[in-house]
């Protein structure tokens, strides 16, 4: 599968050339574990891929039964749920100015535990698919990508990383072939867009967002691809969540108007209509996202990421303002709806949006983050609404990009097909 790097914010006219050349992808429909592919010459095989996604504030590991073709070698995943663990903290800091030999120690004891955990039934683990594995791909995210161009950047630590993460797949989980690398804002992006037409199966065309810590992504593609391999283009922009709250908040880059996102103290400074559109100019308004959102004709965009989703588990997503006693995702998002949101949640105290939403993250750890949060994503979808048939959005799952992972050829040689080995 060929992945394409953004590394210039591209113009409206440029989008569109780049759109009519991006190169095809290889991609299969989806099918479950145990379901007939159609062919009578050869029987499918079934293997159990890992995909480690080596995030900006977590590491998680998650383990997709896929399918292989006998002809063809190309892979399918469809929509059954990975089994995965985590280990809090993000390694892109955590190994900053670290040793090999203390790399190797922190990398072996977080990996351990989460692998270890992937085994436990009690954990939720699934010993039967553990014991399949036979090759992995530990991919890097926002952490380890420069936040302008959203291409990988390369530290002496972060050699030691990688190779530390390779050798404890290889040693101590005995996992044969294990790729262990960064990957591009761009390839997150076609990733999670792969991920959705796996799980999914969309009969029509489709858009993904995607929001991280880190950076955001926005892919789509056009063409037949039903039966084709579909033309996938992806922007990234190092302007995820986490990144644009410190922009502001940091000493050195803060900005006395960003008080009508966060004044925890005077909450009659916040808004969350002034608080989007401050947002907007000044964080989604020339970035790639929002071009490439704006020459793509409307359609089904799915919207991605722990972020985006945690949000809409924690908070009502339309009026009336009842209480969110269940952590369940709504079936859609409307823009009018999250601007709505922003500006009834932003007067609010930590304490006043517990009794409202019990399982809010944000209100729980008491930073007075909310209002920033629900802003800053009304403000990104804002950006992408041109491509939003009917200015709403469908959660998709947090684990797209992983899925698409899991039945790629760049990283799983059994996904290949027979000529290109």
């Amino acid at each position: 599968m060929m992945l394409r790097s953004a590394n210039f914010r591209p113009s409206a006219r440029s989008l569109l050339v780049v759109a009519a050349s991006a190169s095809a992808m290889s991609c299969v429909t989806a099918q479950g574990v145990g379901q007939s592919t159609g062919h009578v010459s050869a029987k499918p095989l079934s293997q159990v891929h890992l995909v480690i996604d080596v995030g900006s504030s977590g590491t998680s590991l998650c383990m997709f039964p896929v399918r292989i073709e006998a002809e063809g070698r190309r892979c399918a995943v469809g929509n059954i749920a990975p089994v995965c663990a985590k280990s809090k903290g993000g390694l892109a800091s955590l190994t900053l100015g670290k040793s090999p030999n203390a790399i190797a120690e922190l990398v072996q004891s977080r990996l351990a535990v989460a692998w270890d955990s992937l085994g436990d039934p009690g954990k939720g683990g699934r010993p039967e698919w553990r014991a399949q594995v036979r090759a992995a791909a530990a991919l890097g995210t926002g952490g380890f990508r420069d936040p302008v161009s959203g291409q990988p950047l390369s530290r002496p630590e972060w050699a030691a990383l990688w190779q530390a993460v390779q050798q404890f797949f290889v040693q101590h989980a005995a996992i044969r072939s294990v790729v262990a690398r960064p990957i591009t804002g761009s390839e997150e992006g076609q990733l999670a867009w792969q991920g959705v037409r796996e799980s999914v199966q969309p009969g029509e065309r489709f858009a993904i967002m995607e929001v991280g810590g880190a950076t955001v992504q926005f892919a789509t593609a056009d063409g037949p691809f039903e039966q084709d391999p579909a033309r996938v283009v992806a922007v990234s922009d190092g302007r995820g969540q986490d990144v644009t709250f410190a922009r502001f908040t940091e000493p050195r880059t803060m900005q006395p108007s960003f008080a009508v996102c966060h004044s925890p103290e005077h909450r009659e400074r916040q808004s969350g209509s002034v608080c989007i559109d401050f947002l907007f100019d000044q964080v989604f308004a020339d970035s790639r996202v929002a071009g490439l959102a704006a020459v793509t004709p409307p359609r089904r965009v799915y919207a991605l990421g722990a972020p985006w989703l945690g949000l809409l588990r924690e908070l009502p997503s339309a009026p009336p303002w009842t209480i969110k006693s269940n952590r369940d995702l709504p079936l859609q998002v409307r823009l009018g709806d999250l601007r709505a949101l922003a500006e009834w949640v932003c007067p609010k105290t930590d304490r006043q949006l517990l009794t409202i939403a019990p399982h809010s993250y944000e209100a729980m750890r008491g930073a007075g983050r909310t209002c920033f949060s629900v802003a800053y994503h009304a403000a990104y979808f804002q950006a992408i609404a041109p491509a939003a048939m009917g200015a709403e959005v469908i959660p998709g799952g947090d684990e797209q990009w992983a899925r698409g992972a899991a039945s790629s050829d760049a990283f799983f040689a059994a996904c290949r097909s027979t000529s290109a080995k």
